[in-house]
């Protein structure tokens, strides 16, 4: 039987579930982009720097359960959904704008067991000295992320997620952009 992983925000309010199956199957990787970098910012969390980069869980989220109040932002009118904690300004996950790719970026510090995700297995949006962006073993991320996808497609568990409504396919809670002078302090700070 497989075993469960738990979530839970900072202060407890927004809790949840992943079996431990779907983060075996996902990829455990540090994303250095100032983008997600800006989200921990705009919700009052530390910048964990360019070299630390932030935590994330690449999964399918067919088996993943959140219960408590969500919110989400985007950082532009375009951008990708973020959803985390208004209690305390946990981050929880980012997603793509529609359901049709099941993907989310499950903020690794919301996993309580949090050891039991595995080592790191890529590293992206690394800026080098010389400016360019360069990836480590993003070959391995691609290919979870298709798989995890193709594989919620022959499921058919690719529309269950916490973060879209089952019948409208649209966000479970309204997104809210983010202001562009509050844009601007955040990316200013990093």
């Amino acid at each position: 039987m497989d075993g469960s992983l738990t979530l839970s925000c900072r202060c407890g309010s927004v809790t949840g579930t992943m079996p431990e199956s779907t983060a075996k199957a996902g990829t455990h990787l540090l994303c250095h982009c100032r983008d997600c970098r800006a989200f921990q910012v705009a919700l009052g969390q530390p910048d964990p720097g360019e070299q630390a980069g932030v935590a994330i869980l690449q999964i399918a989220p067919a088996g993943l359960r959140i219960e408590g109040e969500m919110a989400c932002m985007r950082l532009s009118p375009r951008g990708p959904y973020r959803f985390y904690a208004p209690c305390c300004g946990t981050p929880i996950a980012t997603t793509m704008t529609s359901r049709t790719v099941p993907f989310a970026g499950l903020l690794a510090g919301l996993v309580v067991e949090a050891d039991r995700l595995g080592p790191v297995r890529a590293n992206v949006n690394i800026t080098g000295a010389d400016g360019k962006v360069k990836h480590r073993n993003i070959g391995r991320m691609v290919r979870s992320i298709l798989s995890n996808a193709v594989g919620a497609y022959l499921r058919r568990e690719a529309r269950m997620t916490p973060f879209f409504d089952a019948e409208t396919g649209l966000p479970v809670v309204t997104p809210v952009v983010l202001e562009r002078a509050r844009k601007a302090e955040v990316y200013a700070s990093l």
